[in-house]
Order: C-alpha cells, then structure tokens, then sequence
C-alpha cells in the first residue's frame, strides 16, 4: 500500500513495480498455456529493453537492437529469463521483418537457423510469432520442438490467440513508466515494402469497366463456310457463349434444359 506521505516520485516508482509484476505473471502463465496446449518441449517470451543513457550496454560494441531478453519461459529447451535472444539474422529475423508467423520443421538441415544451438539444446522444430504494438516490433514468441514437424497451423493459432492479453498487460505497464524498446530495422522494413506496394500499385492497370465484344458477328454461320472465310470460323466455346448472351426472348426453351458445355 502507498503511503499518503509519499511523494509523487515514490507513487510512480509503487505503481511501475506494480505493473511490471503484473506483466511478469501475466508472462509466465502466457507461456505455460502455450506449451501445455502446443505440446512444446519450450516456450519463450522475449521483449525489447530500451537502454537509458546513463545505463549503456555491458559490451559497448553490441547494438541494442541486435538482441530481445527473455522475460518468460519455460522447458528444457527454452533460455532462462534474462537471456539475451539474438534477433538480427536467421529465421527470427525473417519472422520480424515480414511481421509474420514463421516455423522451421527440422533444424537439423534449415540454414535459417543456428544448427549447432540446436543440436545442442535438442530442438528440432522452431516457430516464431513477433509481438508488434502500434505497428512497432516489441517482442517475440519463439516455440521450440525436439522432434521434426513438431508443429502446425493450430499452434500459430494459439500463438495468436495469447497475444491479446500479453499486449494488453504491456500496454499497463508502459503505461506506468516502464520502458519498452522497438526495433528500428524492422520498421525500415515494412516501409520498404510499403513503398514498393505503392509503386506496384501506381503502374498497375485498372479496369474500371467491363470489356465487350461483338461475338455475335464471328459466330459459325449455318451454312458450310467458304475456303475463304474457314481460317476466321471461331470455336465452339465461343459459339456457346454467344447463345448464352442472346435475348431470352429470341433462344428456345430447351435451351434452359440442356447442357451448354
């Protein structure tokens, strides 16, 4: 409970450690719900962290934006909390580029992962899910499998299906105070594709009304054709779609009754 006579420093100090316990719980059941309905040999949940200026990275050389840290996990094959998760090649950076769900079946022979961790930790089988607030990448779910095609289309669901609730408890937190990093390449990214979406769409042609034409006039005519006209005689296809585009009014009843094709 806060005290009356605390400053208002101190309320916010009470009220960010509040919600970062908050997010903490909110983590750690996120991913033991995973793994339970996933079957995953691990489950991990890592976020962004934004550096204050005073605080600089313990390797002055590393990019903050090259790894996320772990604050939830569970399984053998998943990091321990506090884990720094390396972001800036493989399968989890394609996965954040693209914004999209991503898997590896067997890790064993994909070059978009690290074979050696893999091999090392047991995992065969890799899913990744980015974690994006306000169009920004801010953390990212990664499943990991000890056998081959250890996952499919229904755990990307339930990937999907838990990150309401992760976001909306980072949404309180940040809310209170604490700081949350974003991946800048990432957002470099989706403006690239976005401009090139753009082009694409500026030379694209667009159709704004049907097109026609007379088919009527290069219909099979009854009588035989002449060798001067047979090189213009049309398929039947055409001659079918003819019939159909006449007025109701001038085709037969059995028309309606028969097959046309």
């Amino acid at each position: 409970m806060v005290s009356s006579q605390a400053s208002p420093e101190d309320i916010a100090l009470a009220l960010r450690i509040l919600a970062q316990e908050k997010l903490k719980t909110h983590l750690a059941a996120a991913v033991e719900r995973v793994r339970y309905i996933t079957n995953a040999s691990g489950v991990a949940l890592a976020l962004c962290e934004e550096l204050a200026p005073e605080s600089p990275s313990e390797n002055a050389s590393e990019n903050p934006e090259d790894a996320m840290v772990c604050h939830a996990s569970c399984g053998p094959a998943a990091p321990e909390v506090g884990a720094r998760m390396y972001i800036r090649s493989g399968l989890t950076a394609e996965s954040i580029r693209t914004r999209q769900t991503l898997r590896c079946d067997r890790a064993s022979t994909d070059p978009r992962v690290n074979q050696e961790s893999c091999k090392a930790l047991g995992i065969e089988s890799v899913m990744v899910l980015p974690l994006i607030m306000d169009r920004n990448v801010v953390g990212m779910f990664e499943l990991f499998g000890s056998k081959p095609l250890a996952f499919a289309e229904r755990d990307a669901t339930t990937l999907s299906a838990s990150t309401p609730q992760v976001e909306s408890a980072l949404r309180e937190a940040v809310a209170a105070g604490m700081p949350l990093g974003r991946i800048a390449w990432a957002e470099e990214a989706l403006a690239l594709s976005n401009d090139a979406e753009e082009a694409l769409a500026e030379t694209s042609v667009t159709l704004k009304v049907p097109v026609a034409f007379p088919i009527d006039s290069f219909r099979k005519p009854e009588a035989p054709p002449s060798s001067e006209s047979a090189d213009q005689e049309v398929p039947a296809f055409l001659a079918r779609l003819a019939d159909e585009a006449r007025p109701a009014s001038s085709r037969a009843w059995s028309h309606w009754f028969r097959p046309q094709w």
